[in-house]
């Protein structure tokens, strides 16, 4: 069987995102979104695999993290701010970098190859 080609399409330029706000693209009559973190880029397909919710339409956010209880009591901390995105449908988050959903990581938002050359990103479709 042979192995699928991959074209690198043009997306959008790196000034068209920032860590708060993912771009929004169609590209081969398909929605994406490319988020940053830090200095990285990812690109998920903008289809929430729950129920086909887009994700770019939904906040880029960090949650609760687990607690000792024993040793911390009973209290909330936050962290991996700006680094899952949540469904604008019905709330399901999701790891930008995996895709991997944060309630059950066995279902995933398709995830995309993302390539920056100087101030542009491209797709791997």
């Amino acid at each position: 069987m042979a192995e699928k080609q991959f074209e690198k399409q043009f997306a959008c330029h790196i000034t068209d995102v920032s860590p708060e706000k993912p771009c929004k693209v169609m590209l081969n009559k398909r929605d994406y979104g490319i988020y940053q973190i830090d200095d990285d880029y990812y690109a998920l397909r903008d289809k929430c695999p729950h129920r086909g919710g887009s994700l770019c339409g939904g906040p880029v956010t960090g949650t609760a993290l687990p607690v000792d209880i024993q040793k911390d009591g009973f209290r909330f901390i936050y962290g991996r701010d700006k680094q899952l995105v949540r469904c604008s449908w019905h709330g399901w988050e999701y790891d930008i970098k995996t895709g991997e959903c944060l309630a059950d990581t066995r279902i995933k938002a398709r995830k995309v190859e993302v390539l920056r050359e100087d101030d542009k990103i491209y797709l791997m479709l």
